[in-house]
């Protein structure tokens, strides 16, 4: 059972036995949390890996192994209600930001007894009070997958180039959408468009690029001709066999690894109606791989990579350190 589950099974049971014993902006919002971000460069700990000087993490076949370090949550609607709490995006005595979370991860519970007024208020003040225990464990790390496609394999250079239109180069701000974004209201009086954002707009410190992917000589030559023979397969002998269409078969997906430190301003709603926000984070590492699925990983970089208190990966000081200044100086998001 991970982090989420646990958290989600725990509060259904703590408010079942309490109960039986215009817009986003009307969501009352918290004060910005105050980050020590002295005391993050000094000792950074949590369970690391070990990788070698590049990041690159290999086996003796050639085949890249996926470091495993923090837990990285699913961007999920429910998810992110629980970020938000983590970060202080809300007020504990913003009655309808607790109606909202409990429509979100307990719609029974709501559907059930929200029209009851004592009933309700005993589990809302329930609510309060498992968040205001349990927040500071409420997840703020999270991969978010990207879709690439790849074109030519440099064997001399040992890498594939991103096809152009998937570059990316020297970008700081990704807009990221809960995968179940779509999720039905819990109820008639469940209004999305004025509650939780189920879109966030991250800003990293510090750039980030992507326009060639490494890969192991031997895991290039399978990976080509496995799209190769999918190409064949779809357009078999025909006039529209060109190099074209082949290499949009050559699909790859980039998995992002973030710890997400604090909240901008609320952005409105986006083209799809659902609310945004922006948030600040720090990119702790990435992995790309064959399917979204994460199945046969081509390359992965970590740059949480030491067991030693008081010291970081140069990526990643150089990142909190770019995060201080804006924090203490012009401020986030500027």
């Amino acid at each position: 059972m991970n982090k989420v589950t646990f958290i989600a099974a725990s509060i259904s049971l703590l408010l079942l036995t309490v109960f039986l014993c215009h817009s986003i902006t009307g969501l009352g919002r918290a004060e910005a949390k105050e980050i020590d971000y002295d005391a993050l460069l000094e000792s950074y700990t949590g369970k690391y890996i070990q990788s070698d000087d590049n990041h690159k993490i290999t086996s003796s076949t050639g085949e890249y192994e996926a470091p495993r370090s923090y837990i990285y949550e699913e961007p999920t609607v429910k998810t992110f209600s629980y970020m938000f709490w983590a970060l202080g995006l809300y007020r504990l005595e913003d009655d309808k930001a607790i109606d909202e979370y409990m429509r979100i991860n307990e719609c029974e519970i709501y559907k059930n007894y929200s029209s009851g007024e004592l009933e309700w208020k005993k589990i809302k003040d329930a609510t309060r009070e498992f968040i205001r225990e349990n927040k500071e464990d409420f997840p703020t790390r999270f991969e978010f997958v990207m879709h690439l496609k790849l074109a030519s394999y440099d064997e001399e250079r040992q890498a594939f180039e991103v096809q152009d239109e998937f570059k990316i180069e020297s970008l700081r701000r990704f807009e990221f959408y809960a995968k179940d974004f779509t999720l039905a209201p819990c109820s008639a009086d469940h209004k999305i468009g004025k509650g939780y954002p189920r879109t966030i707009v991250l800003e990293f410190s510090r750039p980030f690029n992507l326009v060639h992917v490494p890969m192991h000589h031997n895991i290039a030559v399978d990976y080509m001709n496995r799209k190769l023979d999918a190409f064949y397969d779809r357009f078999g002998e025909t006039s529209n066999r060109t190099r074209t269409k082949m290499l949009s078969f050559r699909d790859a997906y980039l998995v992002l690894k973030v710890k997400v430190f604090s909240y901008g301003k609320m952005l409105g709603t986006n083209k799809y109606g659902y609310n945004s926000v922006q948030m600040m984070g720090v990119l702790e590492g990435f992995e790309i791989f064959e399917t979204k699925d994460k199945e046969r990983l081509f390359y992965a970089q970590n740059y949480v990579t030491s067991q030693s208190k008081g010291k970081l990966d140069k990526h990643l000081k150089a990142q909190y350190e770019l995060l201080l200044r804006k924090h203490k100086g012009e401020g986030l998001f500027h």
